[in-house]
């Protein structure tokens, strides 16, 4: 087992659960410095057109120095509805909508003002579903040189990853090859409490 350094993220994909699932403890930094095109804020989804990206439009309060810690979700357009009715058109068919849309729907409208916050609602979510046991802290400060297993860049939408999830069958499986290292939603609707063996 391995501890980990990692970052809170918007729905994360299937790599970093698979990533929190082996790791004995896993510590969120919350310290850095906000970078831009990240998990943090966005996830990837399966549509009826291929991956679909959602992104949570957030505010930078102190432009570019400023801290994840300090991202505040922006609420000016209805981003919610345009997630939710993605999210419905993508899994509406899918076997395990039905017993996870109402609490997925709760926490896309819940109203916390920073980022961080709405993704830890998101984790404890998860986390609890597929019976995650990982120990979790938030960092307490900006975590420098370490030994510890350090995921913060690793997991991007910028780098390419070796990491391949089992397949599985997916909504769109007649249109499209199977779509690797989605959001943890795709497996989710897709796979229900089963999901877990694919972590």
């Amino acid at each position: 087992m391995m501890k980990s350094i990692l970052f809170l993220p918007y729905f994360g994909n299937i790599e970093f659960f698979h990533v929190l699932m082996k790791s004995e403890e896993a510590i969120f930094e919350i310290w850095d410095t906000y970078p831009k095109q990240t998990f943090r804020n966005r996830t990837v989804i399966l549509g009826a057109n291929g991956p679909l990206n959602l992104s949570v439009p957030v505010i930078k309060p102190n432009g570019s120095k400023s801290k994840t810690c300090e991202i505040r979700i922006d609420y000016t357009d209805d981003w919610q509805k345009n997630h939710i009715k993605s999210i419905e058109s993508a899994y509406k068919n899918s076997p395990f909508y039905d017993y996870f849309d109402r609490e997925i729907m709760a926490l896309i409208n819940s109203k916390e003002e920073l980022l961080i916050d709405k993704n830890q609602k998101i984790l404890e979510f998860v986390s609890k579903t597929f019976c995650i046991d990982t120990n979790t802290s938030i960092s307490e400060s900006y975590i420098k040189d370490s030994n510890l297993h350090d995921y913060r860049q690793i997991l991007s939408p910028k780098k390419k990853t070796d990491f391949k999830t089992h397949e599985y069958i997916q909504v769109f499986s007649d249109r499209f090859e199977f779509q690797n290292n989605l959001s943890i939603l795709d497996l989710l609707f897709n796979e229900g409490p089963n999901a877990i063996s694919f972590l």
